[in-house]
């Protein structure tokens, strides 16, 4: 996975882009204000379901459908997209999706 493709944004049609403001542009001042940007998000969130965010998010990642995300480009995007996490916040999550696993394999079993 290249993390400059991330960086890059997603291209959007401008027809796509003009609809989509004009949606979220309620007052139609030309602007978008917090509001009417928090407005048009959560509305469009709530039509997605959380299978379905985790699937887009996990496809991110995964741009050739291979099934997995290598190791070192999951480390490398938590290090360095978003809010980057530390080494030791790095190891405190992959620990911590050890014992979730660990634990659900343990329910399936007993």
């Amino acid at each position: 996975m290249c993390l400059s493709s991330l960086r890059a944004g997603i291209r959007i049609a401008d027809e796509s882009l003009d609809e989509a403001f004009k949606e979220a542009d309620v007052d139609k001042d030309g602007k978008i204000e917090f509001s009417e940007f928090y407005t048009l998000l959560t509305s469009r969130l709530r039509k997605t379901s959380s299978e379905e965010k985790l699937l887009a998010a996990f496809r991110t990642f995964d741009p050739e459908a291979k099934g997995f995300i290598p190791r070192q480009d999951l480390i490398d995007a938590l290090t360095t997209l978003g809010a980057p996490l530390s080494q030791k916040e790095v190891w405190f999550f992959f620990s911590s999706l050890l014992l979730f696993f660990s634990f659900s394999l343990l329910r399936v079993l007993f």
